[in-house]
């Protein structure tokens, strides 16, 4: 019985790997006191970590949204949320206008500014028409989530892109 050596073939495999939040890219995007949403979210929920005093969130989507409000309600620290979307979620607008964070929808976080941390960010609306600089110690930032595709794609799996998730997932 110690020399046999069994094959088993599953009919069916589920892989639930799970998914990447994506940053999103501006200038001078790579200072201390910016991080991913998620993280900073982790960070305050399961370890009470506050990254400053004054930050703001640059986000694109759901996921990102609900996890600047959650880092807010922990942490007490978000004075704006900026959104890329023209017209985020009507009850994650209310939530933050509750939580009496500012929203600042269609707009884009352009360039932060520091020196050895972040100290401002600059915005642009994407009609153009209106600019502002807001002073923050952190940054929570959030592209949107790309599913972990590496293990299947290794199997082999062959992967296909998504134009509506803006992603590679499987075929």
């Amino acid at each position: 019985a110690r020399k046999r050596l069994w094959h088993l073939r599953a009919r069916r495999v589920v892989l639930a790997t799970g998914a990447h939040e994506r940053p999103i890219v501006f200038g001078n995007n790579d200072l201390p006191g910016i991080v991913l949403a998620g993280a900073a979210c982790t960070f305050a929920n399961r370890y009470g970590v506050s990254l400053g005093r004054c930050g703001v969130a640059f986000v694109n989507n759901d996921a990102g949204f609900s996890a600047a409000l959650e880092t807010h309600v922990a942490a007490r620290n978000l004075t704006h949320i900026v959104d890329v979307r023209g017209t985020p979620g009507a009850e994650q607008s209310r939530r933050a206008t509750q939580a009496g964070i500012r929203l600042l929808s269609a707009h884009i976080v352009t360039h932060a500014e520091g020196r050895k941390r972040i100290r401002a960010v600059r915005l642009r609306s994407l009609t153009g028409d209106h600019a502002e600089r807001i002073a923050c110690d952190h940054l929570l930032v959030s592209g949107g989530l790309n599913p972990a595709v590496h293990l299947y794609s290794q199997a082999p799996g062959s992967l296909r892109y998504n134009e509506s998730l803006a992603c590679f997932v499987p075929d």
